[in-house]
């Protein structure tokens, strides 16, 4: 038996990106909408297996850059007789007054909870990358680290390529420079699954900032060497991690991580490893 209708309202800022991104990354239905593509609706079991009115997307943007929402995406649910609210069509808005219409004529489209679940993430998480990726210069790199992070996270070559594809669109990317970010994500995603070095956690870190690997992490569950939350894959305690761990790789002012091969930047070193004393002078 299929659920109660689901709605997953689109927020980002006043942006494009997140509505760039679902066209890419969840399937087409009825569109209810206060700005374009606002709110997407579908039916769904969810509301059987979340006891809860909504799950939310918090941005980790909101105060730290301007104009952001508190929530990406939100998807309203109304589970174990929760409430969860939406303003359909016939209705104007409370604060500006601006009327709520259909945007087509599709019908509401049928997904599993689950999978719902698992596009949301993606959504939110490729929303987030837009927003931070490298300009000129950075990009191929960029592919790179999320193909091996994607990889990570157990994403197929077939995701993979969607969701970059997202990305490069969204981001405002050249048709050429989409197809390279492609291949690159797709390469490191290949060598990644073959067990050769890729990029890990510390240098999406780096590249796109804690706050941002941290929160996509564990949106979509990251199975790296190194997690998002500072756990080691082992379980093993990360205050076992020691300075016989790492090589210096000096041509980056990196250091290689020798139990899985990553480069990690000094930064995340030195918030690992306790401050090492040294004699100088004649002591």
């Amino acid at each position: 038996m299929v659920g109660p209708i689901t709605t997953q309202p689109l927020q980002d800022g006043g942006g494009t990106h997140i509505i760039t991104i679902g066209v890419f990354l969840t399937p087409l239905t009825k569109l209810a909408v206060r700005h374009r593509g606002s709110h997407w609706l579908y039916t769904s079991d969810l509301a059987k297996t979340d006891d809860r009115a909504t799950i939310s997307f918090l941005n980790p943007d909101k105060g730290k850059l301007p104009d952001q929402p508190g929530k990406i995406l939100e998807i309203r649910i109304g589970g174990g007789g929760k409430g969860a609210q939406t303003i359909f069509p016939g209705s104007t808005h409370k604060e500006t007054g601006e009327p709520i219409t259909w945007e087509n004529d599709e019908l509401v489209a049928t997904i599993d909870g689950a999978e719902l679940k698992r596009r949301c993430s993606l959504l939110a998480a490729c929303a987030l990358f837009a927003r931070h990726y490298p300009t000129a210069g950075g990009r191929h790199d960029g592919a790179l680290i999320i193909g091996g992070f994607l990889a990570r996270c157990g994403l197929d070559d077939s995701d993979i390529k969607i969701f970059v594809d997202a990305l490069a669109t969204a981001s405002g990317q050249p048709k050429e420079k989409r197809l390279d970010m492609i291949r690159a994500a797709r390469d490191a995603a290949s060598s990644q699954k073959d067990g050769a070095h890729v990029y890990g956690y510390p240098k999406l870190a780096e590249v796109f900032g804690e706050a941002v690997a941290k929160k996509c992490g564990e949106w979509l569950g990251y199975k790296g060497t190194e997690r998002a939350t500072g756990q080691r894959a082992s379980g093993s305690d990360p205050g076992n991690i020691s300075l016989d761990d790492f090589f210096a790789y000096m041509p980056t002012h990196s250091y290689i991580f020798v139990p899985s091969r990553d480069m990690w930047p000094v930064a995340s070193v030195n918030s690992r490893i306790p401050a090492i004393a040294v004699q100088t002078g004649s002591q």
